[in-house]
């Protein structure tokens, strides 16, 4: 009984080792999604909120244009100490360049009674308007106020007030000009026209609610000039703070709300977007992954299926190694990154070609949720299905690992150990995990058998060494840990294990001299160094014609700032 037992075992080892690898990789997949999702709703929330910011600030800088006009009016030095007669006049010749506020211009006396107004004949004349806010901040050293919404004249228009000061001779307060926009009127109305400009509510249904809690603009013209109802006064709450946030509106549907203050006013702009349609270019990405990881999945048992294929009809004597080595370009191919995440104040280049040798270079980037930036390279000394599932199974535990923030040498020591139950004969991995934090351009790394980077000068480069034990022989193997920082105008310059130890004839590696060479010539732009870099070593590999390895450089460049170019 025994006997049969351990026959069965033996015979079904394969069976056991695929069905513990996928299901090992289901794991791993259900991991990384979580993660995915996660930080994918955090960044689109946080992108609403900056989009929220930036357009509040924008519409304040469209009301400092009004403001503007009605300021070359009040600057001018017969208005303070004017007769009431030449106070109308100036406001008359001033006429057309007023013509923007639809719902009038007023001037002010000291005491904040009406002496002029356009266009005659509206009613406002003699009116005390020293209740007004924006006159008793004007009052103060507020050169310029935007009113909340407020009814004015003999009809009760509701308007908003763009105001600024008189000052005398004296600098002392002479009253204040006032220019008044209706609200309701998006049709005829240069405010409004100037809100459609700013292209504020292409995400969603946009509203600017004024300190009273009345809506001034909104995506649904019907609504303007209304205040909110009661269920919507969350909107509102701490606006003094931009923030943005996921809710439920009233019909239990998922929504964005980003809110934000303009600044220097009462108002509050709210960005409400719907969920499902804010997360519809992220779903694309998300049946990516699940592809990559369905492949994943599909290529254990398909090995399995092709070894004992191969066995069944004696095909192992007739075997390709250049055939089965396509199953490692297309993977490192399908998995290589198509576009480098975008890091404000850093600029990345990466280039990469395939050689024919029996070894694969592999390269990947993620953003982490702690907003660092995570980069490894490596290359895989294996042929075949072994080598594409060794490229598949290092990129996806390493990415695993960076989701959940663990440092780049727990990383390689999680990847190792997970290579070491995979296969049954020894993979070896070599491998370099960078994770670079954009704010303050510190870099940490660890390495598996590979070269390590030392700061020269400007720049950030490997040097001729290996350090580090590599992945995939023992799980009890150890890496070479280090930290450079990137100062502005730096520059780190990586290569592939492959081209950080090819050797010309006469033993010196193009780490030294070939490689200075190029990063001493004057300063080139980040584009033309990563080609130079690679055309260079073209010709230094040229001295050695039996050494067709994979390239890769990746080359990564913090600018200097403006104030300091």
């Amino acid at each position: 009984m025994i006997t049969r037992l351990r026959a069965s075992l033996a015979r079904n080892l394969g069976l056991w080792l695929v069905g513990a690898l996928i299901l090992a990789l289901a794991i791993i997949f259900a991991l990384a999604y979580r993660a995915f999702r996660y930080e994918a709703a955090q960044q689109l929330i946080e992108r609403d909120g900056q989009l929220a910011v930036l357009s509040a600030a924008r519409l304040r800088a469209d009301l400092e244009n009004f403001a503007d006009l009605l300021d070359a009016v009040a600057r001018n030095r017969d208005l303070p100490s004017g007769t009431l007669t030449e106070q109308r006049a100036i406001l008359e010749a001033a006429a057309p360049r007023l013509r923007v506020f639809d719902g009038g211009v007023v001037l002010l006396n000291s005491h904040g009674t009406v002496r002029a107004a356009l266009p005659r004949g509206s009613g406002l004349i003699g009116d005390d308007w020293s209740d007004r806010d924006f006159f008793r901040e004007l009052l103060g050293e507020a050169g310029v106020f935007i009113s909340d919404a407020q009814p004015v004249g003999p009809q009760d228009e509701t308007v908003v007030a763009v105001a600024v000061p008189i000052r005398g001779e004296a600098s002392e307060f002479d009253g204040a000009l006032a220019g008044l926009f209706r609200l309701g009127e998006p049709t005829q109305s240069a405010l409004y026209a100037g809100i459609v400009r700013l292209r504020l509510g292409q995400s969603g249904a946009i509203s600017i609610i004024d300190g009273q809690g009345r809506i001034v603009y909104d995506s649904n013209a019907d609504r303007i000039g209304h205040f909110i109802s009661g269920a919507e006064l969350p909107l509102i709450s701490n606006s003094e703070v931009a923030s943005a946030e996921l809710t439920q509106n009233a019909e239990g549907t998922e929504i964005l709300v980003a809110r934000a203050p303009v600044p220097r006013t009462n108002w509050t702009l709210v960005n409400q977007a719907n969920w499902a349609s804010v997360t519809e270019a992220t779903r694309r990405y998300r049946n990516i992954l699940f592809l990559a990881f369905g492949a994943a999945l599909l290529l254990p048992p398909l090995s399995l299926a092709l070894i004992t294929r191969q066995r069944r009809f004696r095909f192992l004597e007739v075997r390709r190694p250049e055939h089965d080595d396509a199953w490692a370009r297309v993977a490192r191919d399908y998995l290589h990154p198509k576009q480098w995440p975008v890091l404000p104040g850093w600029n990345i280049v990466g280039r990469g070609s395939a050689g024919k040798r029996s070894e694969h270079e592999f390269i990947d980037s993620i953003l982490l949720p702690d907003g660092r930036l995570m980069l490894s390279i490596g290359v895989i000394r294996a042929q075949g299905l072994q080598a594409a599932l060794a490229i598949t199974s290092t990129r996806t535990v390493l990415r695993a690992c960076g989701q959940r923030l663990a440092l780049p040498d727990d990383s390689l020591r999680q990847c190792g150990t997970s290579l070491c139950l995979q296969f049954e004969e020894p993979v070896e991995v070599r491998c370099t995990v960078m994770h670079l934090d954009p704010r303050t351009g510190w870099l940490d790394f660890a390495c598996a058998g590979t070269s390590p980077l030392e700061a020269h000068g400007d720049r950030i480069i490997q040097i001729p060494a290996t350090v580090g034990d590599p992945m995939g022989l023992t799980p009890t193997a150890s890496f070479e840990v280090g930290r450079v920082r990137i100062e502005p105008g730096h520059v780190l310059v990586v290569l592939g294990p492959s081209m950080a130890e090819t050797r010309d004839p006469a033993g010196r590696s193009f780490l030294q001299e070939p490689l200075n060479q190029v990063l001493e010539e004057e300063r080139l732009g980040l584009e033309d160094l990563t080609e130079r870099i690679f055309r260079n070593f073209k010709v230094f590999r040229a001295r050695s014609p039996l050494f067709d390895p994979d390239l890769t450089v990746i080359t990564l460049e913090r600018p200097l700032a403006e104030k300091d170019a």
